[in-house]
């Protein structure tokens, strides 16, 4: 029987088409189209057609193009859009770091005020309740502003009384409270505290700040900004304003909220300013007078406890270190003052005279004022962010702080995820259609020619249309891409949220100088000199915001006019004087391509340009501004390759009673006016 199955003629038949289904297809086909073969011929015949093939031809392609499509998106295109958050992230955390930077200048300005008061006040106890109590604080830093004092040396103010400072701590009711504690012969004093020994040491009019403690008396924690007070070119005291920890804490919170993640703020020898959740970095203890003393945690303190404040800690060390080498290599006797300022204050350690020293030597080096990054790197995870996160660290000069913006990866991934998933899904609908439209076409050319002319022609127009719209495909990306580039990166929010005046008490100067520093570098790899000559000696009340914004705009136009003559030609030229004592003047000249006289009544007007790449924005905002300060500008120029001249007027108040006293002669040895 069994020889007689296997030879059985049907069995035989059904055998042989299954092995030429084996041979077609590679496995043994058990449908019902195996069982026939008549629809089994049909079938062969069918995939053996033209039609077949062109429709195998049409999927292989679409997937294809779909794989790389997609590849490219969630690779490319992904890593562009994650990088740019990052970016705008960073971006708006230097916004913040100088919007904080600008709160310390001015209490450094604020204390450089009463530093001079000091000088020329009579040394008189009711002259210095009266005066001193009704300007130690300004009025629109009372959220930050923890108190302030003036500090004689021994007998300096009295020649019978060792200590006779006059300090004002900020109750919580807003009003100021007089201690006289640090007078006490019995107390400490105040001449071995930390934050008074440097200023022994500084040129006038140069602050110094502290490092974060609670103030014994006040028991407010707070830093302090020093400046020493000289008389006769001897020193005399030190001006202090004290800024309260809690604010500066709350500034950074309510800045955080447009970065998404949160900043923190530690002090030249690491120690912790200001941090989100304040309890997570100090310890309080009580004295025995029964007080609550609080003591703020050092970076090496919490490396062990709290994640990624290591590497921090390894970075903070390795920007003192640098600082450090450079004044032992290049400053004269810095072990000798090193060691005689350790035994005359023993209250310093070692590693804190080496850093005040190396300090004082780099603010005769190092000339910038605004902030600079200093290192970008992903962490696994930092305190309050169990997750991947992008950290940037953030270094103020002359306070010598570190500010450290953490923000978690997922805020920029996020964000990338969703809109390559709707660009992925756009771009296979649109392909999905131009490939439906090509094998209809393909399809009625097919049916209305014979095989061979129709094999040739469907091919070469099907080479001719894939490549126009592989073109038009590209094109549709490109400007899909640079949407999704503008959801990404929206216009910069301006820092505070509002766009009120604040007129302040202004170093013109300073302020010039500060708004080239800004592209300072730039300017010198372009070769472009620069030449500042202020003839103003008195501190202006200002608008310096807006102020600093026209500058800000006009110094770029003229930068962007010098780019266009040669290297040798390249001069920008800023002055300042008063008129009348009363209007601000401010000329920027530049020597640069000059403007064509007829179209200078149309050059503060929005969208005009010269410059293709340009908007025409920058001018007519500087024409707003200028407007909102209720002064005038006006443009000059002789003609194109003859430089323009941009002149500002401004309605200034002038405070007479004081004076400027130029920080030049100790910080560059530059008289007022330098090239720079």
């Amino acid at each position: 029987m069994a020889g007689e199955f296997v030879n059985h003629p049907l069995l035989a038949f059904n055998a042989e088409v299954l092995e030429r289904g084996r041979l077609t297809f590679g496995c043994v086909m058990k449908s019902p189209v195996s069982q026939n073969p008549h629809l089994w011929r049909l079938v062969r015949r069918w995939r053996q057609s033209l039609s077949f093939r062109l429709t195998f031809a049409h999927l292989l392609v679409f997937g294809v193009l779909i794989i790389a499509s997609v590849t490219m998106i969630y690779t490319m295109q992904r890593s562009l859009l994650v990088r740019q958050g990052e970016d705008y992230a960073e971006q708006l955390g230097l916004r913040v770091v100088s919007d904080l930077n600008g709160l310390i200048l001015q209490a450094q300005n604020q204390t450089r005020v009463l530093a001079e008061l000091a000088q020329v006040v009579e040394p008189d106890p009711a002259k210095y309740q009266e005066l001193f109590s009704q300007v130690i604080i300004p009025p629109d830093m009372r959220d930050v502003v923890a108190g302030g004092g003036i500090w004689p040396e021994p007998y300096a103010f009295d020649p019978t009384v060792e200590r006779r400072s006059f300090f004002w701590g900020m109750e919580p009711n807003g009003s100021l409270k007089y201690y006289d504690d640090y007078n006490d012969p019995t107390g400490p004093g105040y001449h071995m505290e930390h934050w008074y020994i440097p200023g022994r040491y500084y040129p006038p009019s140069a602050a110094i700040w502290s490092r974060s403690y609670t103030d014994p008396y006040s028991l407010q924690p707070m830093v302090t900004c020093a400046v020493p007070i000289y008389k006769e070119q001897q020193f005399n005291g030190v001006a202090t304003i004290d800024l309260k920890l809690e604010g500066l804490n709350r500034t950074l919170i309510k800045a955080a909220n447009t970065i998404g993640g949160y900043l923190f703020v530690v002090d030249r020898e690491g120690r912790f300013v200001a941090f989100p959740q304040m309890d997570m970095i100090r310890r309080e203890h009580v004295d025995e007078v029964g007080d609550v003393q609080t003591q703020y945690l050092n970076l090496k303190d919490v490396t062990t406890k709290l994640p990624g404040m290591s590497r921090i800690a390894e970075l903070h060390d390795e920007m003192n270190i640098r600082m450090i080498q450079n004044a032992q290599q290049n400053m004269v006797h810095f072990t000798q003052r090193v060691d005689e300022l350790h035994r005359k204050y023993p209250v310093l350690t070692t590693q804190q005279t080496q850093l005040l020293i190396a300090s004082m030597f780099d603010q005769t080096q190092v000339k910038a004022l605004n902030p600079r990054q200093v290192r970008r790197m992903t962490l696994a995870s930092m305190p309050l962010v169990s997750e991947r996160c992008m950290v940037s660290v953030f270094h103020m000069p002359r306070t010598y702080w570190n500010v450290v913006m953490v923000v978690p990866v997922s805020t920029f991934t996020k964000p990338a995820d969703q809109a390559s998933n709707r660009l992925a899904l756009w771009f296979v609908g649109i392909q999905a259609v131009v490939m439906l439209v090509l094998f209809v076409v393909a399809g009625r050319l097919v049916l209305k020619s014979p095989r061979q002319r129709i094999v040739r022609d469907v091919l070469l127009k099907w080479d001719r249309k894939s490549d126009k719209q592989l073109e038009d495909d590209l094109e549709d990306i490109g400007s899909s891409m640079e949407q999704i580039r503008q959801l990404v990166r929206p216009q910069t929010p301006s820092a505070n949220g509002n766009n009120h005046a604040i007129y302040v008490n202004t170093d013109i100067e300073r302020l010039i100088r500060d708004v080239l520093a800004i592209d300072a570098e730039y300017m010198n790899l372009k070769n472009i000199l620069t030449h500042v000559q202020v003839s103003v000696e008195q501190l202006i009340k200002v608008d310096a915001y807006r102020l600093a914004q026209v500058l800000t705009n006009l110094m770029t136009n003229a930068r962007h006019a010098l780019e266009k003559v040669d290297d040798d030609q390249r001069r920008l030229h800023v002055s300042a004087h008063l008129i009348d004592n009363s209007l601000l003047q401010i000329t920027v000249h530049d020597t640069g391509c000059g403007i064509d006289p007829t179209q200078l009544h149309n050059i503060f007007e929005h969208g005009f340009t010269t410059n293709p790449s340009a908007r025409g924005v920058g001018l007519h905002s500087a024409a707003l501004a200028v407007r909102e300060l209720n002064g005038s500008i006006n443009a000059h120029s002789d003609g194109l390759d003859k430089g323009s001249t941009f002149t500002i007027s401004i309605p200034v108040e002038v405070q007479p009673s004081i004076n400027l006293i130029s920080m030049d002669s100790y910080e560059s040895g530059y008289p007022g006016g330098r090239s720079i």
